[in-house]
């Protein structure tokens, strides 16, 4: 294997995950700032929980859902390099952001491929379609990979695959859809916003022979 796939591990609410995270050696880490996710950490808490490690070397996202500005800003106080926009957020809020954005989608049909292609972002993730989904991500469930794989052909910038992945199904995932990287979070869980020491080591163990 000559570059290993980019790995974002998202959902972090604790500092032993933390430690966890940034020991695999994942290029990013991602924390959601949706307070309706089980996953949820507010920025009092998670600029607390930024000084249990060291993690000057792994880049910080914020995973917001048609937040403020003020909210974001909250977030970028608290520590996050990266916003990741994951509701209807337009072209032009994304723009008057003070950090590099990832753009964030549920493929449900080709046509969004067309109406997202040009968005300004730094990178797109992709995630999976869930009908009646209360939440954006982390749902567990695998999403479409050939739309998945026509969005990753129709764009000019870096793409993570996300939706259900896990280390069981990351070379097919990387076989078929060929991402720039992954975006994990259930998979590598006990439960909502619990880690598995031994899911990210069997993870990073895949990713290393893929």
């Amino acid at each position: 294997m000559i570059n290993k796939p980019f790995l974002k591990i998202c959902g972090i609410t604790r500092k032993e995950d933390l430690q966890v995270v940034v020991d695999s050696g994942a290029e990013a880490v991602g924390f959601i700032a949706f307070p309706k996710s089980p996953r949820y950490i507010a920025p009092e808490a998670l600029k607390v929980l930024l000084t249990t490690a060291d993690t000057s070397k792994i880049l910080k996202v914020g995973v917001f859902v048609n937040a403020s500005k003020e909210e974001i800003e909250s977030y970028l106080d608290a520590g996050i390099d990266i916003i990741q926009l994951h509701g209807d957020e337009t072209a032009e809020f994304a723009q008057s952001l003070n950090a590099p954005v990832w753009r964030a989608l549920r493929l449900k049909e080709s046509s969004q491929i067309e109406e997202y292609k040009d968005f300004p972002c730094e990178k797109f993730l992709v995630d999976s379609y869930v009908k009646g989904a209360e939440i954006p991500g982390g749902t567990g469930h695998l999403g479409d990979w050939s739309l998945a794989k026509g969005f990753i052909e129709s764009v000019d910038k870096d793409v993570l695959l996300a939706g259900g992945l896990k280390a069981s199904n990351l070379g097919d995932a990387l076989n078929q859809v060929s991402p720039f990287g992954f975006d994990l979070s259930s998979g590598v869980e006990v439960s909502p916003g619990i880690k598995s020491a031994e899911k990210v080591a069997e993870l990073i163990t895949v990713l290393k022979s893929i």
